[in-house]
């Protein structure tokens, strides 16, 4: 074991404490946050506005997504702004409404910037419907900020409220598509918004059959995402080495425990001063019940001597200590 680092491994043969298994632990959560990526991310209004009223200064600092579903169902007497941004400064946003059905009363404002002032870009209450807002249903950003500003009066009904879809994309005409997903259009979104049943390309290419999404229903039968899955198998993967090593360690201890209570009967011997030719029997602390060990003496090579009934154990080198 002299190959491990000093820190891993201590006299007594097995790894100091318990810090094998937080390495893995932190190992496996690492492994998990890098499967799952930054995939589409499910925001409630009313969550996210209470966030803004405690006075969580985290909500006031933009979201990096790649892609968001935003979902709002009769909030009242809300007046609370939300911001996103890309991960990329070579991005921009495309917003669409899977579902709007907005109170007279209501109103959502939509920037294209970081902050809710200026011109907005696109105002949303009861006249509008999904297929009138921006061009033909899509709203495409100028910049790689989004912010929305809602605005609720205190009376609705639970059909009141919009379903929102943002996603980044970038030009994949400008700046190539490479590891990600290319839409219609020459829109690029990452490779992580394919088949999470979430429509981010105009149209829905990215949830197409096509591109192998049939499988994804078992994931949703679970409540699960493809990178869960993939993390709890790394974890599982990690699990399984961890205990194969640990058992071949205490393997090994434990040969080499035997075999040093098998050398220290042999050294008895040689110190008796005995100087009889040929092989000792005898029935050596480390031997099992009903075992002889053979300790040879003659140098004949002659180990598989009559052991009277009893059986023998040949000594030898175990691999794991390192002879």
């Amino acid at each position: 074991m002299s190959g491990l680092p000093s820190w891993m491994w201590d006299s007594g043969g097995w790894w100091q404490g318990s810090l094998n298994w937080k390495v893995l632990v932190l190992i496996a959560i690492t492994g998990c946050g890098l499967a799952s990526g930054r995939k589409n991310e499910n925001y409630a209004v009313s969550q996210v506005c209470s966030e803004s009223k405690d006075g969580n200064f985290m909500s006031n600092i933009p979201k990096t997504v790649d892609g968001v579903v935003l979902d709002s169902q009769d909030e009242r007497d809300e007046d609370c702004v939300i911001s996103f941004q890309t991960e990329s400064i070579l991005e921009k946003f495309l917003l669409k409404f899977d579902r709007l059905h907005m109170d007279c009363h209501d109103h959502l404002y939509i920037y294209d910037g970081a902050h809710a002032t200026g011109a907005w870009r696109a105002h949303i209450s009861c006249d509008s419907e999904p297929s009138s807002v921006g061009s033909n249903g899509f709203i495409i950003t100028r910049t790689n900020f989004v912010t929305l500003r809602y605005q609720t009066d205190s009376w609705g009904t639970e059909n009141n409220g919009f379903t929102l879809v943002i996603t980044a994309f970038k030009n994949s005409q400008t700046f190539g598509c490479t590891d990600a997903f290319e839409c219609d259009s020459f829109i690029c979104i990452s490779s992580d918004l394919v088949c999470d049943n979430v429509s981010h390309c105009g149209h829905g290419e990215d949830e197409m059959d096509n591109n192998n999404c049939s499988g994804s229903s078992l994931y949703a039968l679970l409540g699960l995402e493809v990178g869960q899955v993939v993390g709890a198998a790394s974890l599982l993967l990690l699990l399984l080495i961890s205990g194969g090593t640990a058992a071949w360690i205490w393997t090994c201890r434990q040969d080499r425990e035997r075999l040093a209570r098998e050398l220290l009967v042999a050294n008895n011997y040689n110190m008796s001063g005995n100087d009889e030719i040929g092989p000792r029997v005898t029935h050596g602390a480390g031997a099992s019940p009903g075992v002889t060990t053979v300790i040879e003496r003659n140098g004949s090579g002659n180990m598989h001597l009559p052991a009277q009934g009893q059986g023998y154990k040949h000594i030898r080198q175990n691999p794991c200590w390192g002879g």
